[in-house]
């Protein structure tokens, strides 16, 4: 098959959705690749990931509402018409189907991930939205997607999408100090409720003892009012001293962390809308070598057992336990063997043995094209 020329639009700067990132990482040792990023006013400030060989980046910011949502449209149709595209990888985006017509006058083949429903509270609300982006998606016919839970959970039929997983880069795993625990959260922070983590870090303490704590590392971004809740709490509960919020950290510098660190926090609500999707952060820590505490959900118990971390509740009483488990069996814990067990999830193996052969394949099956 020839180098293909593939395009990836995403709603971030470079380096700030995981899959876009290492689609291109890994995709370019085989084809031509462009990152589009439209970054949002949550994501606009975020500092971009360095270069990666062989990958064009184009980043532009973008409003809210519908003004900006016109010039996302407009930025992606430009593009697609100057670089002459074989396949535009492209996570959903609101409105995105109105240009079905017009990829199809350009023959570039376009894969619309769905990595997440949408999380908004109102259930009505929550349920049109999801409507409106499977009527969307399938007005482009080519739909990727993270689980075929999410999927059933979306209604979308077996055979109307391909499934696509989460992966995560493996880090070198070196000594770790186990005598007090050093916690890392590394995520979204927008309705994750990452306060009610720090309240039971406090009632872990009050308990155990405040030695036995080291640090609690809390990385990522949200809105401000959600930033804010996680920094009450700290204010709150006297943690100043223990617990560090380092916003959005580029890629390439969150080895540092996660080598630092002995137990990840893969911590999401317990909700209909949560419980099928994957958690990147599980990947991250467990391809890290890192015991988790994770909330119960369907897709944290297929990954997290006694082998490699704690299940729990949502809620900070449930933490606090939590922690206290974890930390009389961190000694009995291999970070090789966590990370052993996992290898199979890497994104080089992820990347290279299901997605590029999914894109491969549109291009020999729809209408003869080589």
């Amino acid at each position: 098959m020839k180098k293909l020329k593939v395009l990836v639009v995403y709603p971030g700067r470079f380096g700030f959705h995981v899959v876009s990132y290492f689609l291109c990482k890994y995709g370019a040792q085989k084809h031509g690749f462009t990152y589009l990023g439209l970054a949002f006013a949550a994501t606009a400030a975020c500092e971009i990931s360095s270069p990666l060989p062989g990958v064009k980046v184009k980043d532009d910011s973008c409003k809210s509402g519908l003004s900006g949502r016109r010039k996302v449209l407009r930025l992606i149709r430009e593009e697609v018409m100057a670089g002459n595209y074989d396949v535009v990888f492209t996570a959903y985006i609101p409105g995105l189907s109105l240009l079905s017509g017009f990829f199809e006058q350009q023959n570039v083949r376009v894969i619309v991930d769905i990595r997440s429903g949408f999380l908004v509270k109102n259930g009505y609300k929550r349920f049109l939205l999801n409507r409106i982006l499977r009527y969307e998606c399938r007005k482009l016919r080519h739909i990727t997607i993270n689980s075929r839970m999410l999927a059933k959970y979306l209604g979308f039929a077996e055979g109307e999408v391909t499934e696509l997983p989460l992966g995560a880069e493996p880090v070198s795993v070196g000594p770790r100090d186990l005598r007090r625990l050093h916690l890392l959260y590394v995520g979204a922070l927008s309705k994750r409720h990452v306060e009610l983590t720090v309240a039971g870090l406090k009632q872990y303490m009050n308990r155990c003892g405040a030695e036995t704590v080291r640090r609690y590392d809390i990385v990522g971004a949200g809105s401000i009012e959600e930033e804010q809740k996680i920094r009450e709490a700290i204010l709150e509960n006297g943690l100043e001293d223990f617990v560090k919020m380092h916003g959005y950290v580029p890629r390439e510098r969150m080895a540092a962390f996660l080598k630092s660190a002995n137990v990840g926090v893969s911590f999401v609500p317990l909700t209909a809308y949560y419980d099928m999707q994957p958690v990147t952060k599980t990947y991250e820590f467990l391809m890290a070598g890192l015991p988790i505490i994770a909330t119960r959900t369907t897709q944290n118990r297929q990954l997290v057992n006694d082998t490699n971390g704690v299940l729990i509740e949502d809620t900070p009483e449930s933490f606090a336990r939590g922690l206290a488990k974890i930390k009389s069996k961190l000694p009995g814990l291999s970070p090789l063997a966590i990370q052993g067990a996992s290898l199979q999830h890497s994104w080089e193996n992820v990347i290279l043995g299901q997605y590029l052969p999914y894109l491969e394949s549109l291009l020999r099956s729809d209408d003869g094209r080589q």
